[in-house]
């Protein structure tokens, strides 16, 4: 009886599973163009597929990795591709893509953040660096354009 449950809750890790690749999928569909960053988010995703594999592995089944537990987990993502994301695949999608934004906002305002909290201790970095000169750098490379404008507008 014990396996038969084993069985039943590996078939429903099967089909989280199977959502989080339609997350995956929807995610990663966005950096296409940035290689570097897409095969490190890949590493990272893949990664903790197989640490939460793994933990809900030592959580069901006590760590043991047995047929049916194979077989529960690939019942698990089949009924998912082949049954509940033809039927509910718009609506995982609209759900997940706003997930996946809200996420997206979330990293932005923590950036932000950051960026914000940050800069003072950045300038006071690059006034110790470079000295106080470089801060006025824009005024003066302004005041050489106003120059050479009023230069040209004489000759004229």
């Amino acid at each position: 009886m014990a396996e038969f449950i084993d069985l039943i809750l590996l078939t429903a890790w099967g089909i989280v599973l199977g959502l989080l690749f339609h997350l995956y999928r929807l995610v990663f569909a966005r950096m296409e163009g940035r290689k570097v960053r897409y095969i490190i988010s890949y590493v990272f995703w893949w990664s903790g597929m197989i640490g939460l594999t793994v933990f809900y592995l030592l959580l069901v089944n006590g760590g043991q990795l047995r047929l049916y537990g194979l077989l529960g987990m690939s019942l698990g993502i089949a009924l998912y591709t082949q049954w509940l994301y033809p039927r509910y695949g718009p609506f995982f999608s609209r759900f997940l893509g706003r997930m996946a934004h809200g996420f997206a906002l979330i990293g932005r305002g923590v950036r932000w953040v950051f960026t914000v909290i940050l800069f003072p201790f950045a300038l006071i970095l690059m006034v110790l660096e470079k000295g106080i000169a470089f801060i006025f750098y824009p005024v003066r490379k302004i005041a050489e354009k106003r120059k050479k404008i009023a230069l040209q507008q004489e000759q004229e």
